[in-house]
């Protein structure tokens, strides 16, 4: 785990910004490490709730802070993390998919 969590430093460092609103390195590293591990673990046929769909699209679509979409939607502000972290990831997936199937 360490070492697949390291590779995806050493490939994504670039995409960091250092900017006091989106957060410090450590907290980018820590982020980094955990979607590393919930993707090891993540149940990809798990259901989604419709909640995960309105985080994705309050943090993703409209642009809200994790901590707004937290206190609006009284979720814990790791879980919108997570959430939007797993649903981007699976949306790629299909784009991937169709992509290949189009050509």
């Amino acid at each position: 785990m360490t070492q697949d969590a390291f590779t995806r430093v050493a490939k994504t460092i670039q995409d960091f910004e250092s900017n006091p609103n989106k957060g410090s390195f450590r907290c980018w590293l820590m982020n980094l490490t955990r979607w590393r591990v919930t993707d090891k673990f993540w149940d990809r046929s798990m259901p989604r709730r419709p909640q995960h769909f309105q985080i994705f699209d309050l943090h993703v679509r409209q642009q809200w802070t994790v901590l707004r979409v937290s206190r609006e939607l009284g979720v814990n502000a790791a879980s919108v993390c997570l959430i939007t972290h797993c649903l981007t990831k699976q949306m790629k997936e299909e784009v991937e998919k169709l992509k290949t199937t189009l050509d």
